[in-house]
């Protein structure tokens, strides 16, 4: 062995370790890199799913109009049978699925109490509460909804039709 081959080898190790020093490790950089994905995938998902793709829709108030003596009872134009002798108007909070934040309020007009076959209007009154229905009339040409805040809401006779 001459001197100059073991002294160089020793001087290229230490070389090695000084510059794997001076610039971060490339696991640990990966790491990081796949740890901010993972972060922002998870976030835009759990946002994108609590806005967008659930929500739960709650039945706050549910109203049977009685339509009898009034236009909406006739017969219906194609020469059917009458369509029974109440509609229902209901009041319906939806929220949000993940974190159950208010989303909206619909007014469901209809001929089955359950709420599941009919016509749902959005309404947004502005108000940090729910809105509730006082009153609910059959008229000539709809039946006018009166909520608790001073509001009013015609719903016309085209909807309220129960034929499918």
């Amino acid at each position: 062995m001459t001197e100059g081959t073991g002294s160089g080898m020793i001087g290229e190790r230490d070389a090695r370790v000084k510059r794997r020093g001076e610039r971060p490790n490339s696991r640990l950089v990966l790491g990081m890199a796949v740890g901010l994905f993972v972060g922002v995938l998870a976030t835009l998902l759990v946002v994108f799913l609590d806005t967008d793709l659930l929500s739960r829709p709650r039945n706050v108030q549910t109203v049977a109009v009685p339509i009898t003596g009034t236009p909406l009872a006739a017969a219906p134009s194609g020469g059917g049978q009458p369509e029974g002798d109440r509609r229902f108007i209901g009041m319906v909070d939806v929220r949000s699925g993940v974190f159950g934040r208010h989303r909206e309020y619909l007014v469901y007009a209809g001929c089955l109490e359950d709420m599941s076959y009919g016509h749902f209007i959005t309404v947004d009154f502005g108000l940090m509460e729910s809105p509730v229905i006082t009153e609910a009339v059959a008229e000539q040409n709809g039946i006018r909804v009166r909520f608790d805040s001073g509001h009013e809401l015609l719903v016309p006779s085209k909807l309220l039709g129960c034929g499918r």
